[in-house]
């Protein structure tokens, strides 16, 4: 079977920068302290290599989009290096010992960030693979402070040439040889520790969103393809079939961050609540209410039109208390409304009521149940109002541990086979 998203996360460059500028100093603290092992040259040994990368501005750090190869380069300006290390020299009777610190400029110090997945049980998660770490010192701008009292200076020469020469050789390689695998350890981990398998988004309807491939790398965004499928938690994941075709991408949407969701990703939301009767409980005026859809009324559908979300249901609206409510049947056309997010929120949805077509309205009492089918599109107005005011809950999406984003603006659009949102971002 193929496996085409149900969803599709377009990520600009606004993002990757907004990322740098987050996590630059911590990566700096975490990459640029590099241990080196023991270099022995001759009759000198150098021990205790410590090479500290040094830069405090993000925007010396330049990405760029390899579609090529999948990856985003990532390359280092105007950084330079500190090595301070402990040496000793020792030739028949001559014995010295001191310190010294070499410090150079690179002219290249960068790498590629190729985007893969991993399998983790019936999920597929992101994890990086980092290549190609070029790492090419400006030899010319050596700069040695060495600590070598009583020495000679022909003894002094060779401990100058030996930092200059093989010290500084070792250190270039290892932190090629280091860096990509540490990049690779811990960047994979935090994926493996953070990225969500699954997202809640209300009693037992979860959201798989995991990858159905690998992230993919294009000239100017990224895109993220999630599986959407929308199943009962009590039940587990099953993906039932393939998702269709959809665009991926749109040019000419101002948004930093674009979602395209297929109609796969409704067609499993009506599945997963027309499984079992879901309910909602809410307050008016202080008296307990529940709304519920029960499978045994009616069936559920959710559907895109050009320009509108449809949604066919049943549902009841009941006071336990009083044994009172109503019972509704027909179509509504929703116009979800995006707010900006809060401390814990990226951002929140209110699935608004814009046209309500009432086919069916009973009121229930303790005693009777009154049919007002016959005259329901009377009522359509009424309704309305009272669900979105006192029915429609306010969805709240949190914040990503690794992406703190809050919304700050976006624009929602709904096309027979799709819907495309754009979004704008504040990074918090």
């Amino acid at each position: 079977m193929a496996n085409n998203p149900g969803l599709v996360a377009v990520v600009r460059r606004e993002i990757i920068d907004r990322v740098r500028d987050k996590y630059f100093v911590t990566a700096f603290q975490t990459f640029g302290h590099q241990e080196i092992p023991d270099v022995s040259a001759g009759d000198m040994k150098i021990s205790q290599i410590k090479a500290d990368l040094v830069n405090s501005d993000p925007a010396d750090l330049i990405t760029s989009f390899r579609g090529d190869i999948n990856a985003v380069g990532v390359d280092l300006k105007e950084t330079y290096m500190d090595v301070n290390v402990h040496w000793h020299y020792k030739s028949g009777i001559l014995s010295f010992s001191g310190t010294a610190r070499v410090r150079t400029n690179f002219h290249d110090l960068g790498m590629n960030i190729v985007m893969t997945k991993v399998d983790d049980g019936q999920f597929a998660i992101p994890q990086i693979n980092v290549q190609d770490m070029n790492v090419n010192m400006d030899r010319g701008s050596f700069n040695l402070n060495l600590h070598c009292s009583g020495c000679p200076g022909f003894v002094e020469d060779i401990i100058r040439d030996i930092l200059k020469g093989k010290l500084m050789d070792t250190v270039q390689n290892s932190i090629r040889d280091q860096v990509p695998q540490q990049a690779n350890s811990i960047g994979n981990e935090i994926l493996r520790n953070s990225y969500p398998r699954t997202f809640n988004l209300y009693d037992n309807i979860d959201l798989a969103t995991a990858l159905t491939s690998n992230i993919l790398v294009k000239d100017d965004h990224l895109e993220v393809p999630l599986d959407a499928t929308f199943f009962p938690k009590n039940q587990g994941y099953s993906r039932p079939s393939d998702a269709p075709e959809m665009p991926h991408y749109n040019p000419t949407d101002p948004g930093e961050m674009m979602m395209f969701f297929s109609s796969y990703l409704v067609d499993t939301l009506s599945t997963t609540i027309h499984s079992e009767i879901q309910t909602y409980d809410f307050t008016i005026l202080g008296i307990q209410f529940q709304a519920s859809l029960d499978p045994e009324a009616g069936d559920t559908d959710l559907y895109f039109e050009d320009g509108d979300f449809i949604v066919e249901a049943h549902p009841k609206i009941v006071s336990p208390f009083w044994q009172m409510g109503l019972h509704l049947g027909g179509s509504a056309k929703l116009s979800p409304s995006i707010s900006s997010g809060d401390a814990q929120n990226m951002l929140s949805v209110t699935p608004t009521v814009k046209e309500l077509k009432l086919d069916e309205l009973k009121i229930v009492t303790p005693g009777d149940i009154y049919e007002l089918d016959s005259i329901s599109s009377y009522f359509n107005l009424f309704v309305q109002s009272f669900l979105n005011y006192f029915v429609i809950p306010v969805i709240p999406v949190p914040k990503l541990e690794v992406l703190p984003l809050t919304m700050k603006n976006s624009e929602l659009d709904f096309h027979k086979a799709y819907s495309e949102l754009g979004l704008l971002f504040e990074f918090s």
